[in-house]
């Protein structure tokens, strides 16, 4: 998602990485990265997080790989 993309929804992924913003819960099965410019107003939960300095996260953060299912990763 880059620098200057809004989104206003929950995402489900394999893999991501967040360089704007995400108003909404974010699940991912293996790495998230949040760049510097990244803003995410939701719940966090993956199995492994990058966070650059600068990044802003405004929720609860679980780190836990068990969250994400194979039939969940199918609809990406």
């Amino acid at each position: 998602i880059g620098e200057t993309a809004r989104i206003k929804a929950d995402v489900t992924a394999h893999s991501a990485v967040i360089a704007g913003e995400v108003q909404g819960n974010v699940v991912v099965g293996e790495m998230l990265e949040l760049l510097s410019t990244s803003r995410v107003k939701g719940d966090i939960t993956t199995a492994r997080i990058s966070v650059a300095a600068g990044a802003q996260l405004n929720g609860k953060l679980t780190m836990d790989g068990s969250t994400v299912s194979k039939e969940d990763e199918s609809e990406d």
